[in-house]
């Protein structure tokens, strides 16, 4: 996973936050999404004490805008989007 850039919803906690810690410490450059923004800087905070990559968007992806507003972000963070989960 080293490099690779991942999109991943529902980042902020359970099993997006989760995955998001195991890929980040794979390697992976990870963008972190959910509507709770505080949870989720909570969880890229985390991932960076540990020495991850790890970006947080706040945003709704079931929203057709905000879902294209949140990719074109992301591929602007860590440049293209190998995977989203």
């Amino acid at each position: 996973m080293k490099g690779r850039g991942v999109l991943i919803t529902g980042g902020s906690k359970g099993l997006g936050a989760a995955l998001a810690e195991e890929l980040s410490g794979a390697g992976a450059r990870v963008v972190l999404v959910a509507r709770t923004e505080e949870e989720l800087r909570k969880t890229v905070a985390r991932i960076r004490d540990r020495g991850g990559e790890a970006h947080a968007l706040p945003g709704d992806v079931s929203d057709k805008l905000q879902a294209h507003r949140i990719a074109g972000a992301a591929a602007a963070l860590v440049g293209p989007i190998d995977s989203i989960t």
